[in-house]
């Protein structure tokens, strides 16, 4: 949600709270970046690599690398015993595959 002001008939972007890029706003800004791209190719790249992470991770690759970026894997989470928060009655989570992303130092670096 973008918040701001009015002055003098202006609208004035004061700040953007934290809601996360979209997948639009994403081909947008490498639209922005990269003026050789149409916001079709952009869209068509995106959709390819995502889609390429996507079915490799599904099919039972272990690991995607991407240098300065990061690594996303598959990881098995063991069977756990927790408490139903609303019946407080124990249950068992059975054990379960869970995407996960570990960024590169080159991107850790770069966000702090």
């Amino acid at each position: 949600m973008v918040h701001g002001h009015r002055n003098q008939g202006h609208h004035i972007l004061l700040r953007k709270e934290k809601e996360g890029m979209t997948k639009a706003e994403l081909v947008e800004q490498i639209v922005r970046t990269n003026s050789d791209f149409s916001k079709a190719t952009a869209e068509t790249a995106l959709t390819a690599v995502l889609g390429a992470i996507q079915s490799s991770l599904a099919s039972g690759e272990e690991k995607i690398r991407i240098n300065g970026f990061g690594t996303f894997e598959v990881r098995l989470r063991s069977a756990r015993n927790c408490i139903n928060p609303k019946t407080r009655e124990p249950i068992t989570v059975p054990a379960h595959k869970v995407v996960a992303f570990k960024a590169a130092k080159a991107l850790s670096g770069s966000v702090q």
